[in-house]
């Protein structure tokens, strides 16, 4: 396939537009009892959580100059480049892309989201004073937690007349401003739509809704858990060594394509020893080591089995696993710690992990039937399991405090090794080699204000996969601000700007091309904010 050249006789131009209201509500609720004895204390804590929302619709336009499906013996002609890194040439001559009279409505829909999300748990904690050498306290507890995630789509069916509109009822100026993204010589702007004026023109032509049944799915995941731990400590050390037992089951509910409700079981349990020890070399020196087993379960998006993302016309979709295996690794750090002044910190720590099981993505061919009943190929991304890796780094601190006036930095760099479910060597997905940020800070009894400069490089980014190949995101590097005004004893007052610098994310296609697949600028956001405590 071609990535640079020019194309005659192009059927049309198309601007593709989506609006979403979002919205979700949700509910905490807690109890907690404590009780201290003689000697022991007793933590009980019940609860539930609930939330429901989802996307409030998501209101599709298409809107482009008249296409044919036929041969077409002239058409606009498009000018590319799309072998470039951060940016991309795309031409059109003879097309003004800022008339709207160059659009016409070619089509709209909406696709309602609904997500509901519920759990209860239950926990029991107790600390026993012991006096057993050096250990000192023994920690026990269970925890009972059943989570419920379900998630479903319905579909507008609009009237007939609904695709008699023109852009000039929603045109709100021009889209401008894409330097950041396109070449110089490309299409720079375009008629920007009104999105609520769009989205309340559809609700208008709606005639009824169509439940999709293969975007419904359903995730049930029961957590039973239980732990010891002696905490101990002496004249010059102190810490704890522990142990947890946690089993988990899953089950994922879905329709097939024959339109049948079916579910699909998982179930795992974990020993997690944990070990960690202090060491107070000099009076201002601590030596720190811990060593553990960890597990991270899958989020409810990569266990839900209904399908997502469906195309059609690519026969494209993704769909979750609920019998994927979490992360699972050994971990080992050593750090030491120099308190050179109050609230003054230098410190360096060397980590390791030895990688078990994480999860990355495959794409898998699976045949169904279309509208018409003939039995179809399609590329089906999924959940995959990571054979495991390796990851080796040093992390350095330093945090200084002048007065009202302070500074912290970190750096840390990561080695990172993995495999993927057909034995591959990739990056660990969401790993950077090297990031590090910068904070400045001021405070006093009435102010609060603080810069903070955060990069990383290049990464694998979890949850993309082509072909089989996650994309890579280019380097990361975010400016933050935020000032808070201590109005009164119980009131803050805070401003907060996101992005300050207009950082422009880039996700290029890994493998030989490493072409830009997006770029995505949100630009600089401000936040005000008011916080009172009763």
């Amino acid at each position: 396939m071609p990535l640079t050249g020019s194309v005659t006789g192009i059927n049309g131009v198309a601007q593709d537009t989506n609006t979403r209201r979002a919205e979700i509500e949700s509910s905490v609720y807690d109890i907690t009892v404590e009780y201290t004895g003689d000697g022991y204390t007793v933590k009980a804590v019940v609860g539930m959580t609930e939330s429901e929302g989802g996307n409030g619709g998501n209101y599709n336009g298409l809107w482009g100059n008249g296409w044919t499906t036929g041969p077409v013996d002239d058409g606009i002609t498009v000018d590319f480049d799309m072998d470039r890194n951060k940016t991309m040439y795309l031409a059109t001559p003879g097309f003004d892309t800022t008339d709207p009279a160059s659009f016409e409505h070619k089509g709209g829909s909406i696709a309602r989201t609904e997500l509901s999300d519920e759990e209860t748990y239950a926990q029991l904690d107790a600390t026993f004073d012991v006096d057993f050498g050096a250990i000192t306290e023994i920690e026990t507890g269970i925890k009972l937690r059943s989570h419920e995630f379900t998630q479903a789509q319905s579909n507008a069916v609009l009237s007939d007349d609904y695709q008699v509109a023109d852009i000039s009822q929603f045109a709100d100026g021009t889209l401008k401003d894409f330097d950041e993204v396109m070449a110089s010589g490309s299409v720079s702007s375009y008629v920007k739509l009104d999105g609520g004026k769009y989205a309340n023109y559809l609700d208008s032509k709606i005639v009824s809704w169509n439940d999709r049944t293969d975007a419904y799915g359903k995730v049930e995941e029961d957590i039973f858990a239980t732990y010891v731990q002696a905490n101990f400590s002496g004249d010059s050390f102190r810490g704890n060594v522990g142990l947890r037992y946690t089993s988990t089951e899953t089950t994922g509910s879905s329709f097939d394509p024959t339109g049948e409700l079916s579910s699909v079981d998982g179930d795992y349990e974990d020993w997690l020893p944990s070990v960690n020890l202090a060491l107070d070399l000099a009076d201002d020196v601590i030596l720190r080591m811990s060593a553990a087993r960890v597990m991270s379960r899958a989020g409810y998006s990569q266990l839900t089995p209904s399908y997502s993302n469906i195309n059609p016309t690519s026969y494209t979709a993704a769909r979750g696993n609920p019998d994927i295996d979490p992360f699972r690794a050994t971990q080992m750090d050593i750090g030491l710690e120099w308190y050179f002044n109050e609230e003054s910190l230098a410190s360096v720590a060397y980590f390791t992990k030895d990688i078990k099981s994480f999860i990355t993505e495959k794409q898998e061919l699976q045949t169904f039937p279309d509208e018409d009943g003939v039995p179809q190929e399609w590329r089906v991304t999924v959940p995959a399991q990571g054979r495991g890796g390796n990851v080796d780094g040093v992390e350095f601190q330093y945090q200084q405090s002048f007065g009202n006036f302070g500074t912290i930095f970190n750096y840390t760099y990561t080695d990172a090794k993995a495999e993927n479910d057909a034995g591959e060597e990739i990056q660990l997905p969401g790993n950077s080699r090297n990031s590090y940020n910068l904070t400045g800070y001021y405070e006093n009894d009435l102010f609060a204000a603080r810069v903070a400069y955060t990069y990383r490089s290049e990464f694998l980014a979890p949850g993309t996969a082509i072909a089989n190949q996650l994309d890579t995101n280019d380097e990361q590097a975010f400016l933050d601000a935020n000032f808070t005004w201590h109005a009164t004893k119980n009131l803050d007052i805070s401003v907060e700007g996101i992005n300050l610098g207009g950082e422009v994310v880039y996700a290029r296609h890994s493998g030989g091309a490493q072409t830009l697949r997006t770029a995505v600028d949100n630009g600089s956001r401000y936040f005000l904010k008011a916080t009172y405590r009763m």
